[in-house]
C-alpha cells in the first residue's frame, strides 16, 4: 500500500467514524429521551442493583420498562389464578407483534429492536433509516478480504 492509499485511508476511516459517532450520539440522546428510568427512582423504590440485600435475599435488580411477563390473573372475585404466560415489550404483547410480521411475511427483528432500544414502534420513515444503519454497520471494510483473509499465512 503505497502512501496516498494509506491517506485515502486514513480519511475514509475519520469520515466514516465521525459519521458513526454523531449518529450514535443521536440515537443514545433518542434512546435517553424515551426511556423514563432515572437514577433517582433507584433510591426511592428501593431497588438494589446488586443481587443481594444485607439480609442475603434476592432482591430485584433493576428498574424496567422494556418487558413485563404477566404470570397470573386476578379473577372477579378478588382470587388470583396463574395463566399461561404472557410477555411484553413496552407495552405491547409479544404474540400481536409476531403475529403481524408473521402476516406480513417478514421477520421484524429491526422493529423490535428499535422498540426496545427507543421505546415505540418506527414508524416506515424510521424503520428505514435504522435499517439502513444496521446495513452499514455490518458491512466490511473494502480492504478486509485482501488484508485480513489473503494475506493470512497458510498455517493458521
Amino acid at each position: 500500500m503505497d502512501l496516498s492509499e494509506v491517506t485515502q485511508r486514513k480519511e475514509y476511516d475519520m469520515t466514516y467514524t465521525q459519521k458513526t459517532m454523531e449518529h450514535l450520539r443521536r440515537l443514545a440522546a433518542l434512546s435517553d429521551k424515551r426511556n423514563g428510568i432515572t437514577s433517582e427512582m433507584y433510591t426511592e423504590h428501593a431497588v438494589f442493583r446488586g443481587l443481594r440485600d444485607m439480609a442475603g435475599n434476592g432482591v430485584v435488580t433493576g428498574l424496567t420498562e422494556i418487558s413485563t411477563i404477566k404470570a397470573k390473573k386476578k379473577a372477579p372475585d378478588g382470587t388470583v389464578h396463574t395463566c399461561p404466560g404472557e410477555l411484553y415489550y413496552r407495552g405491547y404483547n409479544i404474540c400481536d407483534l409476531v403475529g403481524g410480521f408473521s402476516t406480513e411475511n417478514r421477520f421484524g427483528f429491526e422493529e423490535i429492536a428499535y422498540l426496545l432500544l427507543f421505546s415505540e414502534l418506527p414508524d416506515k420513515k424510521e424503520l428505514h433509516r435504522f435499517e439502513k444503519m444496521l446495513a452499514e454497520f455490518r458491512s466490511l471494510p473494502k480492504s478486509f478480504v485482501r488484508d485480513m483473509i489473503m494475506k493470512t499465512p497458510g498455517g493458521m
